[in-house]
C-alpha cells in the first residue's frame, strides 16, 4: 500500500497499518509533502516498512543539487 500525507497532514495510518498487516502487504508512505510533521509523535514516513521523501522544487524542502545526509 502506498498512503500519501500531503501538506503536512498524515493519511489515516492507524487504518493503513491494521489493513496492511490483515491482508500482509508493505507499506510504503509518500512522506514528500509532509517533512518534519508527525502522527502520534513519530515522524511520517517512518511509520510503515519504508518511507519517501523529496526535494523537488516543488515540495516543502527543496535541494537544488544537494542531497539527504543520514546521521546515527
Amino acid at each position: 500500500m502506498i498512503p500519501v500525507h500531503y501538506a503536512g497532514i498524515s493519511a489515516d495510518m492507524d487504518e493503513v497499518m491494521a489493513i496492511a498487516k490483515r491482508k500482509k502487504v508493505t507499506v510504503v508512505e509518500d512522506a514528500a509533502q509532509a517533512f518534519d510533521s508527525k502522527l502520534h509523535g513519530k515522524p511520517l514516513g517512518t511509520i510503515g516498512e519504508l518511507g519517501c521523501l523529496s526535494f523537488h522544487g516543488t515540495k516543502n524542502i527543496a535541494a537544488g543539487r544537494g542531497r539527504a545526509h543520514h546521521q546515527q
